[in-house]
Formats: structure tokens, sequence, C-alpha cells
């Protein structure tokens, strides 16, 4: 069980930062893989912590022309998706862990391990 929510704590801390990449250039593709390939890229990337709500965008200045304004409202779009996503990954595992603790309980209570602990009485 610890390791359970060793794991659960492990991506909450994971979620706590989204970083959103929007590339013009090439990229290699291998089956479902797609990696881009950033030498000579043009790139916006944002960071946002959702726990301090610090945001870092970085515009590669390519993008601050006419012709790429819809560029750079779907990378702003896909942080906001972003963002809502993480919001509701965290709200359901908050609801998991509730749940696992709630479901210990019962289980410790029904074992007769009230403390969450097993206690041994040795020499008896």
């Amino acid at each position: 069980m610890a390791d359970f929510l060793d794991k659960v704590h492990s991506k909450i801390e994971d979620l706590a930062t989204l970083k959103i990449k929007t590339v013009v250039g090439s990229c290699t593709v291998d089956g479902d893989e797609v990696e881009p390939n950033f030498t000579g890229a043009q790139i916006i990337y944002s960071k946002v912590d959702l726990v301090d709500g610090d945001i870092t965008t970085v515009i590669d200045e390519s993008f601050l022309t006419a012709e790429r304004e819809s560029l750079k409202d779907f990378h702003m779009e896909r942080e906001r998706q972003g963002r809502d996503i993480i919001r509701a990954n965290i709200q359901t595992l908050g609801s998991l862990i509730s749940l696992f603790k709630t479901v210990k309980a019962d289980i410790d209570k029904r074992d007769g391990n009230q403390g969450g602990s097993e206690t041994t009485t040795e020499g008896a």
C-alpha cells in the first residue's frame, strides 16, 4: 500500500508543472512515436507552475508576425486546455486517495487493526 501512495504522490508532484511546446520544424516518426528535431526549429514554449501560479512563455520572434498569429493562438489554447486537464487529473487523484484511505480504514476496522499498524505479542 505504501508503494501505491508513493506512486500517487510522485504523480501529483509531476502534475504540478505543465510544459507546452509548439514546434515548427522537422520531426522523426516511428510508428506512433513522433520526435521533433529542435535544431533550426521555431518554438513557442510555456512552463506553468500550477502550485505557485508562475507562467513562463518563450516565443520565437518568427511567431510575432501576422501570418503566424494563428499558431501563437493555437499554442495559447493548448496551454489553457493543458491547465484544465491537469486540474481535473489532480482532482481525480485526490478522490482516488480519499477512496483508498476509506477502503484501507474499513479493512483495518474489519481486521481489528484500528490504528493502521499491526502489533504482535512475543513470548506468550
